[in-house]
């Protein structure tokens, strides 16, 4: 006797298969030194740019970027 996992459908009866696995949503933020994904994490703003940011990591070494 083993449980259930839930519902089976084949490919034609699932509505997500397909659509977008190639595609990855774009980030909202990340880090201007690193790249690295910053959604969901801290991070660290200018006061002056509107779009620069940097994860902990890179600002707590003192990763520097021009003109900041």
């Amino acid at each position: 006797m083993g449980r259930s996992r839930g519902n089976f459908h084949s490919a034609d009866e699932d509505p997500t298969r397909g659509q977008g696995t190639n595609e990855r949503k774009k980030a909202l933020y990340r880090c201007n030194y690193c790249n690295k994904d910053l959604i969901g994490k801290i991070r660290i703003k200018c006061d002056f740019c509107p779009d620069f940011d940097l994860c902990i990591k890179c600002f707590s070494v003192g990763a520097e970027v021009t003109p900041h």
